[in-house]
């Protein structure tokens, strides 16, 4: 559907994302660029990843996930390829961070020095 909507769609999920349950997606247009937002129930809330070209952004986030809580929410902002990725969700940040388990080393020591 994504494709067929001519929005970022050649994307990897993250491995922990993987063993949630899709709920669907959609798309809309931020800035003139086409935005992906594929969600996933995460416990009894929703975890939304959001997907842009990278280049569409200013200042396009690191390979490695940086993680940072915004008032109720959990974010995660990283890069792969040509996209930028963003996952939040109003979940404590531990339990997003287990969304990239399975991840490259790399990913994982960017756990470690978040508190």
């Amino acid at each position: 559907w994504l494709a067929q909507n001519d929005a970022p769609n050649d994307f990897v999920i993250p491995e922990g994302m993987r063993r949630k349950t899709p709920l669907g997606c959609t798309t809309f247009g931020l800035k003139g660029k086409e935005v992906s937002l594929v969600c996933f129930r995460a416990g009894n809330t929703v975890a939304q990843l959001f997907m842009i070209d990278r280049n569409a952004l200013e200042n396009p986030p690191p390979k490695d996930p940086s993680f940072e809580r915004m008032g109720d929410w959990s974010t995660a902002v990283y890069s792969k390829g040509n996209l930028a990725f963003m996952v939040a969700a109003k979940l404590p940040m531990p339990e997003v961070q287990s969304l990239f388990a399975g991840a490259p080393i790399a990913m994982l020591r960017a756990f470690v020095a978040q508190p």
